[in-house]
């Protein structure tokens, strides 16, 4: 649907965004940090983006945020640490960070739906 489209069309049109984001295959998304930074700071900030879209959180919800919060926390996170994040279904996620290339080894396994 989107192709031949202008890059400022696709843009401006959240209907990509949904379609891949409410799509069920795998996804992943590649943080590479640009500046050193300590591990609460980097969730804290996970923290401001994704706490406004869980209003109302289970205690699954709950379970998995402080897995996810327990990679980074007590962390260095120095300049070109890679993080990636891949969703396996809805409410699968796995966390790996690496601060030497790309990551070897899985640091969380997250369930949650939301």
């Amino acid at each position: 649907a989107w192709k031949g489209q202008s890059k400022e069309a696709i843009q401006g049109n959240s209907s990509l965004f949904e379609t891949i984001f409410q799509s069920s295959f795998e996804k992943s998304l590649q943080i590479i940090l640009v500046r050193d930074v300590d591990g609460k700071t980097f969730w804290d900030a996970l923290s401001d983006a994704i706490s406004p879209r869980i209003p109302q959180p289970t205690t699954t919800d709950e379970t998995a945020l402080t897995t996810f919060r327990g990679v980074f926390l007590d962390r260095p996170l120095k300049k070109g640490a890679i993080i990636i994040l891949t969703w396996l279904n809805p409410s699968g996620l796995l966390v790996f960070v690496s601060s030497n290339g790309l990551p070897s080894t899985m640091d969380a396994t997250i369930e949650s739906a939301n």
